[in-house]
């Protein structure tokens, strides 16, 4: 059941191995290339929430490094907390004034570098959006996080139902395109995408569900719904399988 799996992920996640990640280069702005992804915000930030927690006694220790980087940090951190500090750092470092997030940004340069250089990347911004969203289940009502995390969080999804295809009620790859990527030839392979878009549908559903968004946004979460259903198709083996998958 999906109890008994995420159950089990939690006791798997709560080893040894979890401690070396956290203490490891993965804290604050500072990763292996010295850059924030979006990615992490779906691939360690809400598994570190989520396992966090579940287990309060699993504490986080800093690298010595970033006291010399001059990073205010604590000397030790539950994981949840861990989780919930790297959660409004990736907000501030990814977001724009577009309210939409770019895929990375470049510690070492300060530049925020999409996928492409010609607009934003849809699944970018599908893990930041549903990131955002499933970590309200964790959040502490009226908290500064949890005010930050549901503003952001409103004004991206807005943004983003000014972009969904009328027809489809998907979206394209890239987003926001500009004049110099339409002039490229792989202009044409913009196509709508659907592991994105669901994405920014199961964010949709949770702000709804979590009062960020009001229940006359639902008509939107049906059209993202009964747009993916255009695009579902059968794998060799007979299973249901999403098509349009790209980038």
């Amino acid at each position: 059941t999906p109890k008994q799996k995420q159950k089990g992920m939690i006791d798997h996640m709560g080893n040894d191995q979890l401690k070396r990640i956290g203490s490891a280069l993965l804290f604050g702005y500072l990763g292996v290339a010295k850059s924030v992804w979006a990615d992490s915000m779906m691939m360690y930030v809400m598994p570190s929430i989520l396992v966090g927690h579940y287990r309060p006694e699993i504490r986080v220790v800093p690298d010595r490094r970033f006291v010399a980087e001059g990073i205010n940090v604590q000397s030790s951190y539950s994981l949840k907390d861990f989780g919930l500090f790297q959660l409004e750092r990736m907000i501030d470092a990814l977001s724009t004034e577009d309210h939409l997030f770019k895929h990375t940004l470049d510690y070492v340069s300060g530049k925020k570098r999409p996928y492409t250089t010609h607009g934003y990347w849809l699944r970018s911004n599908g893990w930041a959006l549903s990131t955002m969203a499933m970590s309200l289940e964790f959040l502490d009502p009226g908290s500064r996080i949890d005010l930050k995390v549901r503003q952001k969080l409103k004004d991206a999804l807005d943004m983003m139902i000014s972009l969904k295809n009328e027809e489809t009620q998907i979206w394209k790859t890239v987003l926001m395109a500009d004049k110099s990527y339409r002039n490229l030839s792989c202009y044409d392979e913009n196509e709508y995408e659907t592991s994105g878009s669901a994405l920014v549908g199961l964010a949709l559903a949770k702000a709804i569900r979590y009062g960020v968004l009001g229940k006359e946004y639902r008509v939107h979460l049906r059209g993202v719904y009964e747009g993916l259903n255009q695009f579902l198709g059968k794998s060799k083996n007979g299973n249901v399988q999403m098509n349009m998958i790209s980038g």
